[in-house]
């Protein structure tokens, strides 16, 4: 299908690049039924070198050729910025390209997509667990997946795929760092197929620059750098890399790996974290609620966090409660919170670790509470899934300083497919792991997905 991409990038208004037209051509390959031989594609490449153009020509070739109407999903390292790059990005460059005319742009909140009128539609999906469930896709793209830092996406679409026997996922991305592990584990995939010449339905690109070479020599960048002298002159790249740090140059623009944990960044931006804080957030007392306990592994600290959300805006508001030294108070100070009026939502029942706050059960059952125990396969879910709320804003927050310092105390513990928060240094981070159980509780309780719908 390579020189058939070709004539959809120019019926979009440009012309492929070398490295563009070869990805076409490997990657469009077809068997002799005329599905895609080469069901996943990798292509990992240095910033601008024109991911953007080749990903709008495959989604509308492919929109546009198939016989039935074609789902595709686009995805990025968030659905806002996804949402971003589809209206700012892909709907003008459709909208001002001979192909306008075949189509039109939705842009209701929530539903955004560009449909087809042969009822072929590019949407977007949020990265996490049960988004994808419900629906099938033809065609999954996903772009800087290097943000992706567990299983999630993988988790989500690929079920979606099943039914359908000409699907491609095709993944775009420059280089990451050691919590790109999504994306570290397609590149250690691809290299090893690669150096094998095994074949086993998956393409593999990467351009970049090996770690031997100058990565300052500019000889070197047109060498491998492919979209060098095309798409970004060499003046920019020795800008660039006069002015950014050296790790961040090597990755963004010479696509190679870097380690960045003795930079030991904050896993929850200050940046996303302040933006949702507001002194004067209350909870909505019609809103569904949770409750939820944790304590230190070592039991030296415990706290109490809830989660309600508001009926009219639909945000989220976290907060700790109360966090002390030990477990002993915990059962009849939730007790003692949940009879109090007006505390109804949260339906008298209280959500745990039994691994962190088994020892607590007999007590909270015993005053007449139900106690929620959460899987402990649920724990890295209910912790990536509050991460997506940070990155969607779901949440307010008073910016209460216990709750603040936990959040920039936290870092991520890598457990198989998942991870889940760990502290790192002195301050506790029970209260943000008791708002995330807190949150979980209440995501879980708006999904409404019952396991026994699963069998037929």
């Amino acid at each position: 299908m390579g020189a058939e991409l070709r004539s959809t990038a120019l019926d979009l208004g440009w012309d492929f690049m070398p490295w563009q037209q070869l990805v076409a051509d490997v990657a469009g390959e077809l068997d002799p039924d005329g599905s895609p031989h080469y069901q996943i594609v990798v292509v990992t490449i240095h910033r601008q070198g024109g991911k953007t153009t080749l990903i709008l020509a495959i989604e509308s070739h492919r929109s546009l050729v198939w016989a039935r109407p074609q789902r595709i999903v686009y995805v990025a390292q968030t659905r806002a910025m996804a949402r971003e790059k589809l209206l700012e990005d892909q709907i003008p460059m459709l909208e001002h390209s001979m192909l306008g005319d075949l189509g039109r742009p939705r842009l209701q909140s929530g539903s955004e997509a560009w449909r087809w009128s042969n009822g072929s539609r590019i949407g977007l999906m949020s990265n996490t667990k049960k988004s994808g469930h419900g629906g099938t896709n033809d065609l999954i793209v996903g772009d800087e997946i290097f943000a992706q830092i567990d299983w999630r996406l993988e988790q989500s679409l690929m079920p979606t795929l099943a039914t359908k026997q000409d699907w491609q996922w095709w993944n775009f991305s420059t280089a990451g760092d050691e919590s790109s592990v999504f994306l570290l584990d397609k590149v250690r995939r691809g290299r090893h197929l690669v150096e094998t010449g095994q074949d086993s339905r998956i393409a593999y690109f990467e351009w970049s620059i090996p770690v031997e070479e100058d990565i300052d020599d500019p000889a070197v960048w047109l060498k491998y750098l492919p979209a060098v002298g095309l798409t970004i002159r060499v003046e920019e790249l020795q800008t660039f890399r006069a002015n950014m740090p050296d790790a961040e140059f090597r990755r963004a623009f010479g696509n190679q790996w870097v380690d960045r944990s003795e930079e030991r960044p904050r896993v929850i931006a200050a940046a996303p974290w302040d933006a949702m804080s507001d002194p004067a957030a209350r909870r909505d007392p019609a809103g569904e609620g949770r409750l939820a306990v944790d304590s230190a592994p070592d039991g030296s600290t415990s706290s109490i966090g809830i989660a309600v959300r508001n009926a009219g805006t639909g945000k989220v508001h976290i907060e700790a409660l109360e966090t002390r030294p030990g477990t002993a108070w915990v059962s009849a100070r939730v007790k003692e919170i949940l009879d109090r009026p007006g505390r109804e939502q949260f339906e008298n029942r209280v959500t745990l670790s039994l691994k962190t706050c088994g020892q607590l059960v007999p007590a909270l059952e015993k005053a007449g509470l139900r106690v929620d125990p959460l899987p402990a396969q649920d724990w890295d879910s209910a912790c990536a899934r509050f991460m997506t709320g940070v990155e969607e804003s779901e949440f307010e927050h008073l910016g209460d300083p216990e709750l603040d310092a936990a959040v920039a105390a936290a870092d991520k513990k890598v457990s198989g497919d998942g991870w889940h928060w760990n502290r790192r240094g002195e301050e506790p981070i029970s209260p943000l792991c008791a708002v995330t159980l807190a949150f979980w509780a209440l995501v879980k309780a708006d999904d409404g997905y019952d396991v026994l719908d699963s069998f037929f």
